[in-house]
């Protein structure tokens, strides 16, 4: 398990955030997130790797908010390698 925190300055607030993730196995991963702030959220999902290349994350937003729905959010997540070649002179 891994975790981190740190501040940030988010439209003129300083906001604090920390979270944390869990990789369950070589497939799948877990994280959880919060951001001070009532503009802000916390979140909870994972992320699952089918291949190399393709994976998927997704999860829940929770505003800090009451006034705030709370969302789901997915990424699809398509991985390749990347090459650069310098253009010769």
């Amino acid at each position: 398990m891994r975790g981190h925190l740190g501040a940030a300055r988010i439209d003129d607030h300083h906001r604090w955030f920390v979270g944390v993730d869990h990789v369950v196995n070589d497939k799948l991963m877990l994280m959880a997130d919060y951001t001070s702030g009532s503009d802000n959220f916390a979140t909870v999902g994972g992320s699952y790797q089918f291949s190399d290349r393709f994976g998927i994350m997704a999860g829940v937003i929770l505003p800090n908010s009451h006034d705030e729905n709370t969302g789901l959010t997915v990424h699809f997540v398509f991985n390749a390698p990347y090459r650069h070649t310098p253009k010769e002179k």
